[in-house]
């Protein structure tokens, strides 16, 4: 019940990014304002962290501070980038996840759960489609380390090329 309340704080800071971009009229102005938003944000995030310790998992308000400052410095990076200086060509990869966003939410969770449902024998143990596929493709490729992140990276662009298709296909 006490995580609702940093979540709240979340939702709010990015409604607050979400307004001053739309409202506002001079992109360079509100990238300006964002960024030294952003970093106060961190500032203060770091500083109430060594009092109350940024924990993802628990989803506390330092952690929300912090995170929703780096979240602020790189929106307004990008506003200033897409909106200001109108370099939108390298960006486009970013609006296929946006056009179906919820799609690939909803599609990739019940991929995990799928492969979490679904066992497998490995070394005479039964395992999870998902464990399976890790240590069997991922870890002898790239280790526990990196093959964690080869897994996830995989991931995003097994879906991202979902996502193309749709995008091409106007869905």
């Amino acid at each position: 019940l006490l995580n609702t309340i940093p979540t709240i704080g979340t939702v709010l800071i990015g409604y607050l990014m979400g307004a001053m971009i739309h409202t506002t009229k001079n992109y360079l102005d509100c990238s300006k304002r964002m960024i030294i938003f952003g970093f106060s944000l961190i500032i203060i995030g770091t500083f109430w962290g060594m009092i109350f310790p940024i924990n993802k998992a628990l989803w506390t308000s330092s952690y929300v501070l912090f995170t929703s400052g780096i979240s602020a410095v790189i929106l307004a990076g990008l506003t200033f980038l897409i909106d200001n200086k109108q370099i939108k060509k390298p960006f486009w990869i970013f609006e296929v996840f946006g056009t179906n966003s919820i799609f690939v939410f909803i599609i990739s969770g019940l991929w995990v759960k799928t492969i979490l449902l679904i066992k497998l024998n490995l070394n005479n143990n039964q395992v999870s489609a998902y464990h399976y596929l890790y240590k069997t493709i991922f870890v002898p490729l790239a280790g526990d380390l990196n093959g964690s992140l080869l897994f996830a990276i995989s991931h995003v662009i097994y879906f991202w090329i979902i996502l193309f298709w749709m995008y091409h296909k106007n869905i």
